[in-house]
């Protein structure tokens, strides 16, 4: 029966679209200047991505077609990230089209699951001021389309749609054994994360105090809001890079962990191998008064030897508050 339906004649295969902007402009002609403005990083960090992924993302040849190359799909993608565009516009850009466009971001992301990027610096900088600090967490929100189930469930208190990209920020990676203990005041400090008042209070996690402060408890505020400052910095700057994390995401739910963990995965490799390299006219560096972290606690100090802690750090940076403490 089927043998009888008469054959579609296809005058094409694939829509003709011009790749010459690709292949000539940027390939040819952009220098390491035009790279980083347009796709936040140096032509040598992209060959490096590029090297790392062919083995994932190279397609075979058909007799259909020729495959899109390896160092094209990184681009669109890294393009899509970078610019915050939609499908139709980056697929017009790179003479592909939409869908193929949306499907390579997503390919793009998963591979960025390599354990090789994963392995990479958050960010260079220190946390200055604070002694026995290993790194400072934050949680920025991204904001995203509204899920198709539990959507009451990602409403914030601004009353958008948002995920929380949580992340630690250290200074140089390292992974501190737990048995390394420092004496002060006769209370054993463990390596602490700095966090703000949103925060529990834990034994290896400072926050600000709250309430009335005495002229320890502020000092402490001070330093521990200078030396959290180093977060602040690192997620402007992540967001600065990749554009897509500023407006709303527009992915489906399903992709909206590897997407957000790519952009910070491409962040660590390209801060890693040229960090002074980016740089954007309306980056600014992010300095809270110390005020904001003067807020109501969020939950009760768990135990005594949680506020213990607490309190020796306290009172050692304020003895030590006119020269930098030898630890």
């Amino acid at each position: 029966m089927l043998s009888h339906l008469p054959s579609i004649h296809r005058r094409i295969w694939v829509f003709p679209r011009t790749t010459d902007w690709w292949e000539n402009f940027v390939m040819g002609i952009w220098g390491d200047e035009e790279w980083i403005c347009h796709f936040r990083m140096t032509r040598s960090t992209f060959e490096f991505l590029v090297e790392q992924l062919t083995a994932t993302l190279q397609r075979s040849s058909t007799q259909m077609r020729e495959p899109i190359p390896v160092r094209k799909r990184l681009a669109v993608a890294i393009w899509w990230m970078a610019t915050n565009c939609c499908y139709r516009v980056v697929g017009q850009q790179f003479g592909i089209g939409r869908s193929t466009a949306s499907a390579i971001v997503r390919e793009v992301a998963a591979a960025m699951e390599n354990p090789v990027f994963c392995s990479q610096l958050m960010d260079p900088s220190s946390a200055h001021g604070f002694p026995f600090c290993i790194g400072a967490v934050d949680g920025p929100h991204i904001r995203i389309l509204a899920p198709v189930r539990q959507a009451a469930e990602f409403i914030n208190r601004k009353s958008f749609f948002s995920v929380v990209l949580m992340g630690t920020v250290s200074r140089d990676g390292a992974i501190f054994p737990g048995a390394i203990l420092w004496n002060v005041g006769g209370v054993e400090v463990p390596p602490l994360i700095l966090g703000d008042a949103a925060f529990p209070m834990r034994r290896w996690l400072m926050k600000p105090y709250g309430g009335n402060l005495n002229w320890i408890q502020a000092h402490f505020n001070h330093c521990l809001a200078r030396a959290r400052n180093v977060v602040e910095r690192t997620f402007g700057r992540l967001k600065q890079r990749w554009r897509c994390l500023q407006g709303t995401l527009q992915v489906s739910e399903e992709n909206l962990n590897p997407i957000i963990a790519s952009c910070v995965v491409l962040h660590n490799v390209c801060e890693a191998r040229k960090p002074e390299s980016f740089r954007e006219d309306n980056y600014r560096t992010v300095h809270l008064p110390e005020e904001t972290w003067v807020e109501a606690e969020v939950e009760r100090i768990r135990g005594a030897q949680d506020k213990e802690v607490w309190d020796a750090v306290a009172k050692f940076l304020w003895e030590n508050r006119h020269h930098r403490p030898q630890l």
